[in-house]
């Protein structure tokens, strides 16, 4: 999936989603790759072009439980960068994955 097509641009008055798609960062993972961790500060938002995201929260036993996934067309992360508060859960790329 191109950025430009993304449901979270179609939000955006044409002249804006053109803004967003010309400064996004385009990054690709590899199955199991962290892309953040539970507890980091937030600096980024992320829009899912290709492949699965999951979401883990660490238990008490220091395992990882998921508790949400995200796939093409989602977006994540947005809380975090809107109210400055650490990651909730921990982002693992499932497969390739093309945020």
């Amino acid at each position: 999936m191109e950025i430009k097509s993304h449901r979270f641009i179609s939000y955006f008055e044409p002249l804006e989603a053109e803004k967003l798609c010309k400064i996004a960062i385009i990054e690709s993972f590899t199955q199991q790759k962290v892309i953040f961790q539970e507890g980091e500060i937030p600096d980024s938002l992320y829009l899912v072009l290709e492949g699965q995201v999951d979401f883990s929260k660490r238990t008490e036993n220091d395992r990882y439980q998921t508790v949400a996934h995200a796939n093409p067309n989602d977006f994540f992360g947005e809380f975090g960068v809107l109210d400055g508060q650490p990651r909730s859960a921990r982002a693992v790329a499932c497969s390739g994955t093309t945020v």
